[in-house]
């Protein structure tokens, strides 16, 4: 079984920004396979973000390989939700969210911590956990996942890619962008 860790912190002002990993996972891992973990952004509605991408959904589906799923799909996928609310100290603490992101990439925040560590957990009482996915940094994602027992897949996109390159993509157990 792996964990999908779908950042849960609204990087960038965009809500869900992985959202498309999400649907590509729901695709391509069974039920019994995977695991996520995020905000509940992830979880609204697929049709929420099909108006979102209104005039643009083709493009973006065919640009990150994705196609949308349906509302049971989401329903029924294993999910546990990160309380946002672990994060007003971070909203707090720094000016704009461009600055916050870096401080989650490259430091420990101990509430988000206290979370996963309940989360993983109770994962860890019902699943044999292989591994953590992620697509971006997270030193405390990281911290916890080790004091876990559970290994770390840092995902990252090819630099070259389509139209004019295959798309391609790997993974890396230190992490991506040379640890940002």
């Amino acid at each position: 079984m792996f964990i999908s860790f779908l950042y849960p912190y609204n990087i960038l002002g965009g809500e869900a920004r992985f959202f498309w990993v999400f649907y590509k996972q729901l695709r391509h891992f069974s039920p019994q396979e995977i695991i996520f973990v995020g905000n509940k952004d992830y979880f609204k509605d697929p049709c929420h973000y099909w108006q979102r991408c209104s005039g643009k959904d083709a493009k973006i589906q065919k640009k990150w390989e994705f196609s949308f799923v349906s509302s049971q799909d989401v329903y029924s996928a294993k999910k546990y939700i990160v309380d946002q609310k672990i994060f007003k100290t971070l909203d707090k603490k720094f000016p704009d969210l461009c600055t916050a992101w870096n401080f989650l990439m490259c430091r420990r925040y101990v509430p988000l911590e206290k979370e996963l560590m309940l989360i993983f957990s109770r994962m860890r009482n019902d699943y044999d956990i292989e591994a953590v996915l992620t697509w971006c940094n997270c030193r405390s994602l990281n911290y916890i996942a080790e004091k876990m027992g559970f290994r770390v897949i840092h995902n990252e996109l090819g630099a070259l890619r389509g139209p004019c390159y295959t798309q391609t993509a790997y993974f890396d157990f230190c992490g991506v962008n040379g640890n940002t």
